[in-house]
This record gives C-alpha cells, sequence and structure tokens, in this order.
C-alpha cells in the first residue's frame, strides 16, 4: 500500500510538473498578453518578502512558480525578452505595460541589490550576440519615452500606483537613476552604452 501511494505521488508530482512546464511556455511564447501576469507574481513575492516574512520560505519551497520567478535567470531572461518584443516607434496602450514590467523587475533588483548584475548580464547578452546596444540602447529610449508620456499624465500615473501599490515617485526615481548620464555608476545604462562607445548616438537622439 505504501509502494502504491508514493508512485501516485510521483506521478501526480511529474503531471503538475510538465503542465506547469507547459504553461510556462506558453506565458514566454505570448508575453505582450501575459506579462501583466509576470508583474503580479513578483508583486506578490515582493509583498511576502516585505510584509509575510514567516510565510517566504514556504512560498520558495511550495509554489513552483514563485521559485520559477524568484530565480535570477528567470528573471534576467524576462527582462531580455521583454526589451526585444517592444520599440519606441511600435509602442501603444497594449504593449506599453511590457516596460513597466521590465521596470519593475528591475526596482526589485534594486531592493536586493543587485541592479548593476542585471544590467550588466544584458550587456553580457549583447556581447554573445555580437550586438552591442541591440538591448540596451533601445531600452534608454524606451524609458525616454516612458518619461515623456507619464510625467504629463496624472491620470495615468494614478493608475500605475494603483495597480502595482507602488508610490509613483518610486516610479519616477528608478526611471531617472537608469537613464542618468552618470558613466561612472554601474547602475545606469550610460554606463555599459559608454563601454561600447554607443552613448553619444543615444544622447543624440533625445
Amino acid at each position: 500500500m505504501e509502494t502504491g501511494c508514493n508512485l501516485q505521488y510521483v506521478q501526480n508530482t511529474l503531471f503538475y510538473f510538465m503542465q506547469l512546464d507547459k504553461f510556462m511556455s506558453m506565458v514566454n511564447k505570448n508575453l505582450v498578453d501575459s506579462n501583466m501576469f509576470i508583474r503580479c507574481l513578483l508583486l506578490t513575492l515582493e509583498r511576502i518578502e516585505r510584509e509575510d516574512v514567516h510565510n517566504l520560505e514556504f512560498a520558495l519551497t511550495k509554489s513552483r512558480l514563485l521559485m520559477h520567478i524568484h530565480d535570477r535567470k528567470t528573471r534576467v531572461g524576462f527582462l531580455k525578452k521583454l526589451i526585444n518584443i517592444i520599440h519606441v516607434e511600435i509602442l501603444t496602450q497594449e504593449n506599453v505595460s511590457c516596460l513597466n514590467t521590465t521596470i519593475i523587475l528591475l526596482m526589485f533588483a534594486q531592493r536586493s541589490g543587485e541592479l548593476s548584475v542585471y544590467l550588466k548580464l544584458l550587456r553580457e547578452e549583447e556581447q554573445n550576440n555580437c550586438r552591442p546596444g541591440f538591448i540596451l540602447h533601445n531600452f534608454r529610449q524606451l524609458l525616454f519615452f516612458w518619461q515623456d508620456h507619464y510625467l504629463h499624465k496624472d491620470k495615468d500615473c494614478t493608475a500605475l500606483e494603483k495597480s502595482s501599490n507602488i508610490s509613483f515617485s518610486v516610479w519616477k526615481e528608478m526611471v531617472s537613476g537608469l537613464t542618468s548620464n552618470d558613466t561612472t555608476s554601474p547602475n545606469t545604462l550610460a554606463y555599459y552604452l559608454k563601454q561600447d562607445n554607443l552613448l553619444d548616438d543615444d544622447v543624440a537622439m533625445e
């Protein structure tokens, strides 16, 4: 009887993992539609880390979804994909939410002291593909658009605050830091663009 129960448990677990892998594959293939789900997972985990630390161990050992989104490799993977599916020329009300999700990903990386690690990994992806700037340069231009859009629309700012439970001043400070022209701080995009001689072109486009 014990063997039978264990076998059933293993079968159920394997089925659960297979279904979850299939589900996450769908999420990755449809990021414009699923990015709000990703953002919800990020916000849920962040809230547990800040306000419900007693259940953090349970969340990171029993919830495979939260374990998955907690992994740095997963987050950087989402960052690369989200940044590359949007460009200033094709931004719409629908896909601008992808940009907001990337900002939240980096916002939480900053809170854990890993912002420079994430940005460095994005640059390494550019180097590995022999395409310097195709992620970071595009991202910086998107953030300039974000500033132009949100800093002049109070209703959108309020909606962003309510949907994330993050003060707009925090959003504004995060974007301002990322787009800063300070080339001495590894927490700015300019720091990495300067290394590839792309900062002058980037500034010229502002």
